[in-house]
């Protein structure tokens, strides 16, 4: 799954629009294009990209097999908005695949997506990292 992610964020997306200006999520412009996505360390990361923008959904999974430790999405809409820290599943968002626990000194990759609909699979990868816990 995350080679096909990662072949889309290649394919191409335009810059995000907005800044770190908005006062609350709410505010926060849908994200158009590309964001740089970091990860803390600790068996709980916390996740942010920038710009801060709206995405559909975050994935986290091994860097070597693509097994999925966690995924939490918004459905059709962009709501998400940094930071989320593994585990809590923010306002507005579902968990598709619950969390399992994340090893020290193993790599994952995690991953957020843009909808661009008007499909519910009408999506695209607009940023991700490595990281290790």
């Amino acid at each position: 799954m995350w080679k096909v992610l990662l072949s889309a964020l290649l394919a191409g997306a335009m810059a995000c629009d907005g800044d770190d200006g908005p006062s609350g999520p709410e505010d926060l412009p849908e994200c158009s294009g590309p964001v740089t996505v970091t990860a803390t360390t600790g068996p709980t990361p916390t996740f942010s990209w920038t710009p801060r923008c709206r995405v559909l959904g975050l994935i986290v999974e091994t860097a070597e097999s693509g097994h999925d430790h966690w995924l939490i999405l918004t459905p059709s809409e962009n709501a998400l908005v940094p930071p989320v820290t593994f585990g809590d599943v923010p306002a507005r968002a579902e968990e598709t695949t619950s969390p399992e626990p994340l090893e020290a000194g193993t790599a994952y990759n995690v991953g957020v997506w843009r909808w661009i609909g008007p499909g519910h699979d009408d999506r695209e990868v607009i940023g991700f990292q490595t990281f290790t816990p």
